[in-house]
């Protein structure tokens, strides 16, 4: 399900006067309640009581997520309703253009008035990443995402935002976790797992682990995908020497292990975004 959105820059829609929806209709109010106007206005076709629930999953389904919505709705559904859903649509497609200001503020109504979900987590995380260069915020908010529900873009992005702080390691690490999740990912789950391959050679190269470790990778890659001419340009650029680590298994995967193990024990993992203030 196509959704378009209206881009009108800072233009803000009227809370009093003839506004999309009355206030009675939802439990939002003040300066809550005009964001959501807001996000009503910029969104063709609006989610309603009637329509909500499909186009939210209409936009799930796009972005590989309809598994973790359906366990959000069987978990949460009486919580949720049409301005949660013009909230969560809009804040999407906010993120994804870069508008800073604005989903900062469907961040918060959504965050403040709803629970806490995978998707949002995510985007928002990502925004933090592409647009504020705010990496350890979109750290939290990415390692939040995979808290609430193990999907693999999640760990995908994360495995990208780690190779950015400088953390080969780290991003190998969530890169495998990806790799074993990208079966959900339909007719382009090959490529999807050829790139995470290529990823995890290129942390491999960073952190300067021998050659045939990060050949076994590229290998893998052009195994899912015989086309993908980065890895067989990186294959070929890289010397003769097949020599892998000497103990059988490499540091980067034993880390990889180490990662998993301790994923979900809350005092390694992360501090809930809402609580960074606190500290």
């Amino acid at each position: 399900m196509a959704i378009k959105i209206k881009h009108k820059g800072r233009r803000r829609a009227k809370v009093q006067g003839t506004p999309a929806v009355a206030a009675s209709e939802t439990a939002l109010e003040g300066d809550d309640l005009r964001v959501l106007q807001e996000a009503q206005a910029r969104l063709n076709p609006r989610p309603n009581a009637g329509s909500w629930k499909k186009m939210a999953r209409g936009l799930a389904v796009q972005k590989n997520f309809e598994e973790g919505f359906d366990e959000l709705i069987e978990e949460h559904g009486e919580e949720l309703g049409w301005d949660w859903a013009t909230l969560w649509i809009c804040h999407t497609f906010i993120c994804e253009v870069g508008q800073i200001e604005v989903a900062d503020e469907l961040y918060r109504v959504l965050s403040t008035h709803f629970p806490r979900d995978y998707h949002t987590e995510l985007c928002f995380g990502k925004l933090c990443r592409d647009f504020k260069g705010e990496y350890f915020q979109a750290r939290d908010h990415m390692r939040f995402a995979t808290v609430l529900w193990e999907g693999c873009e999640a760990f995908y992005h994360l495995g990208i935002l780690y190779d950015l702080m400088g953390m080969p390691e780290f991003a190998f690490a969530m890169e495998e976790r990806a790799f074993e999740l990208a079966d959900n990912h339909g007719q382009v789950t090959y490529k999807l797992k050829a790139q995470l391959s290529f990823n995890q050679a290129v942390a491999m190269w960073q952190a300067a682990r021998p050659y045939g470790d990060i050949k076994a990778y590229l290998r893998r890659a052009l195994v899912e995908w015989p086309e993908y001419d980065r890895a067989e340009r990186f294959l070929n650029s890289l010397p003769d020497d097949d020599e892998a680590d000497p103990r059988g298994r490499s540091s980067m995967q034993r880390l990889t292990d180490d990662v998993r193990k301790n994923m979900n024990r809350p005092a390694y993992h992360i501090i809930e975004p809402e609580m960074l203030g606190d500290e």
